[in-house]
């Protein structure tokens, strides 16, 4: 898995539209987007209830800050606006696809993480 600028920038190499989240008292204003350097960026707020597209359990580490959090779920999520976000999973249950998920930004030592958890019914 690549996360981060670094898969912006693959999946924009390959004629992706990529769009950059940034946690609410995090990144700042930009007048390039800082994964392609096209002009065109839109700031968007997601609208807080998505539905899961899918979810995996990862047993193997891609980075070594992350291997005490092992194992984690991995959802990924189909954002009202037309754009899909991966993120751990910060439930006391089991994800389901489709069900309804409020993404959040969590502080790490070494960056910050977007996470998801069951939004209530």
């Amino acid at each position: 898995m690549v996360f981060g600028p670094l898969a912006g920038q693959y999946l924009g190499d390959m004629g992706a539209d990529v769009i950059k989240l940034d946690p609410p008292e995090g990144d700042y204003p930009r007048l390039l987007c800082s994964v392609c350097y096209c002009k065109a960026v839109t700031w968007l707020t997601a609208s807080g209830r998505e539905p899961v597209h899918s979810w995996t359990v990862a047993h193997h580490a891609f980075h070594p800050t992350l291997v005490a959090d092992l194992p984690c779920t991995l959802v990924t999520v189909d954002l009202q606006e037309g754009v899909r976000a991966l993120g751990r999973w910060r439930g006391a249950q089991a994800p389901t696809i489709g069900m309804l998920v409020a993404g959040a930004f969590e502080t790490r030592c070494d960056g910050v993480d977007l996470v998801f958890q069951a939004t209530p019914p």
